[in-house]
């Protein structure tokens, strides 16, 4: 990328909004195909600029001093992984911003739509090292940080990890009170708010399919590379600082019971309340911190039950403590009232009509603990039920 910046600023100096007429095949301004690789010279050179984007040898990476942007927040940080390599140059269709010089856009090798290569005789032997890129985005975002934290530490200020509670409340409802057609074959598993995944793969010790979901893809990519890798990473000083800087921590599937079976784990964003088509018929749902975390929490338990296949558990845990971003209106729900007996509402959204019962949980309650910083922590009491589809 550096030595394309070079080229770039030798030999086509004019950026996009500044030229009276494109040096290049680009901007739509020639023609809208792309075309013979001679006939736009910039310099000694052709398509510096234009005609398909190049590929560059190394992948992409942030400059320094970059911050997540809350309102794009998974556009560029996914990219930094050490598979995605950043592509400069543009191509015969791309206009505005995609046409100047510091446009930087990455995707992994096997994409080839408007995409092209440089062929360079080297001056030496040297390859670009990809393994110190994949781990450039690991500090870069706080919120993901204390999500993986959450996700993967033993415990919490001194709280064990809810995460493997919840996975095991979960599974053994499912063994003791999912029908008998539905507990043998245990084929697909849904994880709700699943973060950085960890319930996710702990379910896939039992499930032959287990689906991952989260309202942003930022907070998914340490499951991505937990499942593609075999790794994760994270520093835990990107947590509100209260001491010394911490080192960076590996996570590794091997050091976990599901080491052999984590790669059945596969993860989508979406909406609880609004999910993808395709995300149905399912043996075993886990809600946990889901209906406090979504815009429109009465409507969530109706709507993951219609995705459970008959015979199958759904399991939900809730400190019933609001979001921010959750529509709270009693009018809405009584599931919202102040003095609610917010179980006893969750009985009635789902059990009422008869399409389900409850059922027994190996515990009603457990302790979580939400990570501050490193030594601190938010409490929550986790209320937790069960419920078996009936029809």
């Amino acid at each position: 990328e550096s030595e394309w910046l070079l080229l770039r600023d030798r030999f086509v100096r004019e950026d996009q909004n500044e030229w009276k007429k494109a040096p290049g095949n680009v901007n739509l301004e020639h023609f809208a195909s792309s075309c013979p690789v001679d006939m736009f010279a910039q310099g000694p050179l052709y398509d510096i600029v234009g005609n398909v984007w190049q590929h560059t040898a190394n992948p992409m990476y942030p400059y320094s001093g970059y911050r997540v942007q809350p309102y794009y927040d998974d556009f560029s940080l996914p990219t930094f992984d050490g598979r995605h390599m950043s592509m400069k140059g543009g191509a015969w269709i791309s206009t505005g911003n995609e046409a100047s010089r510091d446009a930087r856009f990455a995707f992994r090798r096997h994409f080839y739509q408007f995409i092209g290569i440089r062929y360079i005789e080297p001056m030496s032997d040297d390859e670009v090292d990809r393994e110190p890129f994949k781990a450039v985005n690991v500090g870069l975002d706080p919120e993901v940080e204390a999500t993986t934290h959450f996700a993967f530490a033993k415990s919490v200020c001194g709280v064990p990890n809810v995460n493997t509670q919840m996975a095991e409340i979960a599974l053994s409802a499912f063994r003791t009170h999912a029908s008998a057609d539905v507990a043998s074959s245990a084929q697909r598993a849904l994880d709700l708010y699943c973060g950085a995944g960890r319930i996710t793969f702990e379910l896939t010790s039992t499930f032959n399919e287990v689906v991952g979901s989260d309202f942003t893809s930022r907070k998914l990519m340490p499951a991505f590379a937990m499942k593609e890798r075999g790794d994760t990473s994270y520093v835990a000083r990107t947590l509100p600082v209260d001491g010394a800087p911490t080192e960076r921590t590996m996570v590794e599937a091997k050091s976990y019971p599901w080491a052999a079976t984590y790669e059945r784990a596969t993860f989508f964003q979406a909406d609880p309340s609004n999910m993808h088509a395709h995300m149905t018929n399912f043996d075993l749902i886990v809600a946990f911190n889901v209906l406090e975390n979504t815009h429109s929490p009465h409507l969530v338990p109706a709507h993951l039950l219609s995705r459970l296949n008959v015979g199958g558990i759904l399991v939900v845990g809730s400190s019933f403590v609001w979001g921010e971003v959750c529509n709270v209106d009693v009018a809405h729900s009584p599931l919202y009232a102040p003095d609610a007996d917010h179980l006893q509402v969750l009985r009635d959204l789902l059990v009422a009509d008869g399409a389900a019962e409850e059922v027994s949980t190996d515990v009603s309650s457990v302790v979580a603990a939400f990570p501050d910083s490193l030594s601190t922590g938010t409490l929550r009491t986790i209320k937790v039920a069960a419920f078996k589809k009936l029809k």
